[in-house]
């Protein structure tokens, strides 16, 4: 049996994850090795479509059943457990349920846009547009902090032009996080939603994109599609 816990340094969850790995091999009389896997960098996880820290594979298989594909990105991955509690350390029974070849399902339900919103040359609102951006944190996230300073400096920049930006920073533990995370079936965070649309921030072209288009300029059209998550 090979498993895997893939894992960014700083991960808060990963040691917890690898006790209640350890803790169902034991309580099974599994005799396996865990391999511990250091997503290094944006490119490491595109390369392992990494969704999100910490991650468990059993035999290369997600120990989340049909998973829904996520934008690889070494951000923080959520787990809704089965009384929906959004958690970042996937429980034992999730864990034994892998093990056992019997893998459980997300608990998240999946919706949301497939398609990506008008940029403002087609849309013909221009700068004038009205732009609600939605950013979905934990407060155990290493990752968080760094988007939240994204966004804000947005903001501010937009006010020192006479522009508003409306951002809601949402706690996915809150009930408005728990709503959204289902809504949207979002697995890890930070997340953004622009116009209810999910939209990555992981790289500086992602940003760059993000920041043009709440702006009311127009991205590049390929940098603006790399940058929108389109659930599958």
């Amino acid at each position: 049996m090979k498993i895997e816990l893939l894992y960014f340094e700083g991960c808060p969850a990963r040691e917890p994850t690898r006790s209640n790995i350890d803790a169902e091999l034991a309580a099974l009389g599994i005799a396996a090795t865990v391999s511990e896997v250091d997503v290094e960098s944006d490119d490491a996880a595109r390369s392992l479509g990494f969704p999100g820290s910490p991650t468990v594979r059993v035999n290369g298989q997600d120990i989340e059943a049909q998973a829904r594909p996520q934008a690889a990105g070494r951000r923080c991955r959520l787990y809704v457990s089965q009384s929906g509690v959004v958690e970042s350390v996937p429980d034992r029974a999730l864990i034994r349920d892998a093990l056992l070849g019997r893998p459980r399902p997300a608990q998240v339900a999946v919706h949301g846009s497939t398609q990506p919103k008008a940029c403002c040359a087609d849309s013909g609102s221009g700068a004038q547009r009205d732009v609600r951006v939605q950013l979905l944190t934990a407060s155990w996230c290493p990752r968080c902090p760094q988007a939240r300073r994204f966004w804000r400096d947005v903001r501010d920049r937009m006010r020192e032009d006479g522009r508003e930006l409306r951002l809601e920073e949402v706690d996915v533990e809150s009930a408005a996080g728990r709503q959204l995370v289902e809504e949207h079936g979002i697995r890890a965070v930070p997340t953004t939603l622009i116009d209810g649309e999910l939209v990555r921030i992981d790289s500086d072209a992602d940003r760059a994109a993000a920041r043009h288009r709440v702006e009311g300029k127009c991205a590049d059209p390929t940098s603006l599609r790399q940058a929108t998550f389109h659930p599958r």
